[in-house]
């Protein structure tokens, strides 16, 4: 492993930079930065986390969703309280407003950002292992261009850590992913390249190779870095994308790996 990824992950998040896209800002969290799920209004510690996280990163708002693994998607969502549980049931959104973060919690599944190559908006998705079965990366692409009259071919994504191919086992892959996904699924090893078939899903709609990044790092295989569900982890890491305020400037990582 990269030694800088240990550092970076003693922050709380993982930062990433869009190429030729310094207004965009993107982080990912982790389990270093403590849980950000809320178990009821009223959790303390992690309404204190939740504004930590919103601080460390320059915002004052964000807008979180209810996700529920469905095909939801909100334009224009508004900013969202972060000391209560969020009662927007949808598993993406998108904005043009400067300094609003979209909030994606996850603990294997994909934390999925898109931008448009002008840098004039912002998507976040939350893409369970259910929501590629349901082809939300393409889905959720397709109604972000919709929404702002966007290029699929003009728009970068990236996806954040979350479960590796190695990792993502269907034990009873017939039953629950439809026969159509069966070119992902690794029948020795009972496991479906979730990370593959994302890419292949935002492709297929008209996105280009050449503007899809990825943090390849599985949730379920370090321990101690991220959350994971399929560890039993009960926690959830934030992560985060937005557009910078007129004139503010990425900050530079300091100190050394």
């Amino acid at each position: 492993m990269n030694r800088t990824v240990p550092y970076i992950a003693a922050r709380g998040y993982i930062p990433f930079a869009f190429p030729g896209l310094p207004e965009i800002g993107c982080v990912f969290g982790t389990a270093s930065g403590g849980s950000i799920r809320l178990s009821a209004s009223g959790d303390v510690e992690a309404a204190a986390r939740r504004t930590t996280l919103l601080a460390a990163v320059g915002l004052a708002h964000w807008v979180e969703l209810c996700q529920v693994h469905k095909d939801g998607f909100i334009v224009d969502a508004r900013p969202t309280p972060t000391d209560v549980p969020s009662a927007l049931e949808a598993d993406g959104s998108c904005t043009r407003e400067r300094g609003l973060g979209l909030l994606v919690k996850t603990a294997d599944c994909q934390p999925l950002f898109f931008a448009a190559a002008d840098g004039s908006a912002v998507a976040a998705l939350h893409v369970g292992w259910r929501g590629n079965a349901a082809d939300y990366p393409a889905v959720g692409l397709s109604r972000f261009c919709e929404a702002y009259g966007l290029d699929p071919a003009e728009v970068l994504a990236v996806r954040g850590p979350s479960l590796g191919p190695g990792a993502s086992e269907f034990v009873n892959f017939r039953k629950e992913w439809p026969a159509a996904f069966a070119p992902w699924f690794d029948a020795e090893k009972r496991a479906v390249d979730l990370w593959r078939l994302t890419r292949e899903q935002i492709m297929r709609v008209g996105m280009r190779a050449g503007n899809i990044f990825s943090l390849d790092l599985c949730t379920r295989s370090l321990p101690g870095f991220f959350f994971s569900h399929r560890r039993g982890d009960e926690g959830r890491q934030g992560s985060l994308i937005w557009i910078r305020p007129a004139g503010e400037i990425a900050p530079a990582l300091q100190g050394k790996a």
